[in-house]
């Protein structure tokens, strides 16, 4: 698809950056090589201390679409999207994180169902899980529809942050991000979107290539429990139906290499896949 750059900007790739060299280059290279060519790329550095900042100057002084903002002192992912929200001209937010790949059609997918599905404030994708040298390790499902979505919801997260394009007037209702958390964030939005009714998807296409991160320390899980509990509040669950709160404290207990494989296990929605 090819729009042209004097257009209103339609989307805005937002990206924080902490000390990313490693992986930064192929993470850039995947947006700006998009088969839908009308967007910004709001690239926040959060006082990086390697070459992060050069890496991000070298593709800049190339393509104008890049703009640059950058955090006088290191204040977390969650200020920096904000703060590239707060920046963006788009009408909608696309998340990328700075080690992750997006496939080249990921954006013109998600903004033609966005604009042929006005209810949806936001989708995200299927995926594949990577390691570090980028080999394909396992299959990333999520849930497609909103029914599904809210089925699963209060027992994990639904959607994969880093695939996800949100409709910006959606979550700037809700008040973006919640900057008291550094863990879980984009799980505490969807909670709230879902609380006011918003509709959440998920296109059934592996369009983004996701590096895992490292096994996650029992205090996120707490993070989470904190997070769901509120969730639950706010979709009006009764207390004694909270019952994911407990599953999700004894799972925190299992050790991560153990649960990466429950975890998967449970991530394969589509039988079809199996």
């Amino acid at each position: 698809m090819n729009v042209k750059k004097e257009e209103k900007t339609l989307i805005s790739v937002v990206m924080p950056v902490y000390n990313a060299e490693d992986h930064l280059e192929e993470s850039i290279e995947s947006i700006l090589s998009q088969s839908f060519e009308n967007f910004e790329f709001i690239i926040i550095d959060d006082c990086s201390e390697d070459n992060s900042k050069e890496i991000i100057d070298k593709y800049r002084s190339k393509d104008k679409r890049i703009k640059l903002l950058r955090n006088e002192e290191n204040k977390g992912a969650t200020y920096s999207i904000n703060k590239g929200i707060k920046k963006a001209k788009g009408k909608y937010i696309a998340r990328m994180d700075a080690d992750d790949i997006s496939k080249k059609e990921r954006l013109e997918k998600q903004y033609e169902f966005m604009e042929e599905n006005e209810e949806v404030a936001a989708l995200g994708t299927k995926a594949w899980n990577i390691n570090e040298e980028g080999e394909k390790t396992n299959k990333r499902n999520v849930p497609e529809t909103n029914e599904e979505i809210m089925n699963i919801i209060t027992l994990m997260c639904p959607m994969i942050h880093p695939s996800v394009m949100l409709r910006k007037e959606k979550i700037e209702e809700v008040g973006l991000y919640n900057e008291d958390l550094r863990k879980a964030q984009d799980y505490d939005l969807w909670f709230r979107l879902a609380a006011k009714g918003y509709k959440m998807h998920n296109l059934q296409e592996r369009l983004l290539l996701y590096r895992l991160e490292k096994g996650r320390s029992f205090k996120d899980r707490i993070t989470e429990t904190k997070i769901k509990w509120r969730g639950y509040k706010k979709l009006g669950i009764p207390i004694h139906k909270r019952y994911g709160i407990f599953i999700h404290l004894t799972l925190g207990l299992i050790p991560n290499f153990i649960m990466k494989k429950v975890y998967n296990k449970l991530r394969k929605f589509d039988p079809r896949e199996r």
